[in-house]
């Protein structure tokens, strides 16, 4: 039922959920919070949506709700969600962008690397889960 809410909310006021979920303390519940904001937000205003989490702190937050976002952002427009993750800056960030997004949603994340035109040792990296 809170699930249902949360969609709802986000869905129809993202930038409300936001500033609630900012008045939770940190933890897991506020991280899962954020991530399906981030994704709710993602399918409706993917850019604006993508703001908004690389606004936030690093940590297990920003990484889930990237997460999120990218999956939201690759079911529309897998060419430019494979785009933006290639230019993020460092091997390490773009193979964390990856496992987290493989995670939350593991189809969508491997069709899209996979068809990125990476080189073939990126793909392979990428791809290699570690849960």
């Amino acid at each position: 039922m809170l699930e249902n809410i949360i969609a709802n909310w986000s869905g129809r006021d993202p930038e409300g959920a936001e500033q609630f979920a900012d008045t939770l303390a940190d933890g897991q519940s506020r991280d899962e919070l954020i991530r399906r904001i981030a994704g709710t937000w993602a399918r409706s205003d993917s850019a604006t949506a993508l703001n908004w989490v690389q606004s936030m702190p690093a940590g297990d937050g920003r990484a889930g709700a990237m997460a999120s976002v990218l999956a939201a952002w690759a079911s529309q427009s897998p060419q430019d969600a494979a785009r933006y993750i290639s230019q993020l800056s460092g091997r390490d960030t773009l193979e964390k962008a990856a496992q987290q997004w493989l995670r939350v949603d593991d189809k969508a994340a491997r069709a899209t690397i996979q068809a990125s035109g990476f080189p073939p040792d990126l793909i392979a990296k990428l791809l290699k889960r570690t849960d």
